[in-house]
């Protein structure tokens, strides 16, 4: 040890100055044994501080995810807005990796898919996503949508149901819940249902043209007119545009409901819609007259164009013949 240099004056106090050096330990091996009365200043044990660690690190590899994450689904809504679909896809698989707690890549991914005409593969990104995130309902309510695609009505509103639990505020979930019961045919349930979404969200333009579809298939016509009304007056869509052609035609009013159908529909299409509606007004004249005009506009027009006139041509005749034997 290097000896200490001091002279006359300052060597008396050198024991004094290196006291609390030289009791240290014996002071801190005293602490853990001894019972002191005095407080003392808490002090993190190794469990707390690896925990801090742990929970400082798992913050940072989280908001790295997260980072990484939204890079990619920046890259990918760009291709996807470009026309590179399979580019696209690439960077939204790199999204859904960097955050495996998240699904909105996936959404991306199945929504992506769907526009590809991949149903299969769109269904099975929604259900991925539902898993990772099942506190949420739109996964759900997408899965719902594309079972309605493939037909299933009982899987959609199965789905929907489930989303409404976990979220009653989801008003596109009680309008799948009103297209699932219009697919199985059952009007009086899309019409609570549509209610109900419609309490949630009055001003959709889509859900107001689905309401008036459904009060023209119950015989409401008045109701029928003022929902497409509204719905060309929220956002003019195809199918606020084919409702209210609809309801005009049920009105008589077919020169107006064919210049409807005519901003959405050619003009073969127009014709056996108007023909279609005439025949549920029991309108034969102007059912014969209007599927035959389809028929001359595009002559490979289906068969059942066909056969429609034929029931027209079946029934204007019955009528001719009740009205000469009167």
């Amino acid at each position: 040890m290097t000896p200490i240099h001091t002279d006359r004056r300052t060597a008396r106090w050198v024991p004094v100055l290196l006291a609390p050096f030289l009791l240290a330990p014996t002071l801190l091996a005293g602490c853990a044994t001894t019972d002191t009365a005095s407080p003392e200043i808490p002090r993190a044990d190794a469990g707390t501080r690896d925990a801090a660690t742990r929970d400082g690190t798992a913050r940072d590899t989280a908001l790295r995810g997260t980072a990484l994450r939204d890079a990619a689904l920046r890259r990918g809504d760009t291709a996807w807005r470009t026309d590179r679909p399979d580019e696209a896809l690439r960077h939204y698989l790199e999204a859904a990796a960097a955050d495996p707690t998240s699904d909105v890549a996936l959404l991306r991914i199945s929504m992506l898919h769907e526009t590809l005409d991949r149903l299969d593969l769109a269904i099975r990104a929604s259900q991925v996503a539902a898993q990772r995130d099942p506190r949420k309902g739109l996964a759900m309510q997408r899965l719902g949508y594309l079972w309605l695609r493939t037909g299933d009505a009982e899987r959609a509103a199965q789905e929907f149901t489930r989303a409404l639990q976990l979220d009653p505020a989801l008003w596109a979930s009680c309008m799948g819940l009103g297209l699932a019961a219009e697919q199985r045919g059952d009007v009086t349930s899309a019409r609570m249902h549509y209610d109900e979404a419609l309490a949630l969200r009055p001003t959709s333009a889509e859900l107001l043209a689905y309401s008036a579809r459904v009060d023209l298939a119950r015989g409401d016509l008045p109701r029928a007119r003022t929902q497409a009304q509204a719905s060309l007056a929220a956002a003019p869509s195809t199918t606020g545009r084919l409702v209210w052609g609809d309801v005009l035609a049920r009105s008589g009013e077919y020169p107006d409901a064919l210049e409807a159908y005519h901003a959405v529909l050619d003009t073969a299409e127009a014709y056996q819609r108007l023909g279609e509606q005439a025949m549920r007004r029991s309108d034969w004249p102007a059912a014969v007259d209007f599927l035959e005009r389809a028929l001359r506009a595009a002559p490979s027009r289906p068969e059942s164009t066909a056969k429609r006139l034929a029931v027209a041509r079946e029934r204007l005749a019955v009528v001719d013949r009740r009205a000469m034997v009167r």
